[in-house]
């Protein structure tokens, strides 16, 4: 049981450089809620909310969705991972998804186009 959710708590979302930032929308949290029920397992979160600072670290763009709470990053190991992944977010609706070598980036960021398929 989640603290922001049915399955996902803030400490998932927590800004990775210790600052204390801890943003999830509750449109980032029902797709991950969709994708996870799709998918019909637990999702790892490896990125969800972003500090400026540590956005910049990682090299994230100055529009990231991860600063408004409004993207997570999902590990997806292998192609297989990817595969289930990406077609579990598409089942549930993602319209703005990024594809990294593992990991898969969903967002509902509405200020940004859609739909978008990108890789990274």
């Amino acid at each position: 049981m989640g603290d922001l959710s049915e399955h996902f708590s803030s400490s998932e979302f927590a800004c990775h450089c210790g600052c204390g930032t801890i943003k999830a929308s509750p449109s980032i949290l029902a797709l991950l809620e969709e994708i996870r029920s799709h998918l019909g397992h637990p999702l790892l979160i490896t990125s969800g909310s972003r500090c400026r600072k540590h956005n910049k670290g990682v090299g994230g763009s100055e529009r990231s969705a991860h600063l408004t709470g409004h993207a997570a990053d999902l590990s997806a190991l292998g192609g297989l991972g990817r595969y289930r992944i990406l077609s579990a977010a598409i089942n549930a609706g993602a319209t703005r998804i990024g594809v990294g070598k593992n990991f898969i980036h969903v967002d509902t960021a509405s200020r940004l186009p859609t739909p978008r398929l990108w890789t990274y």
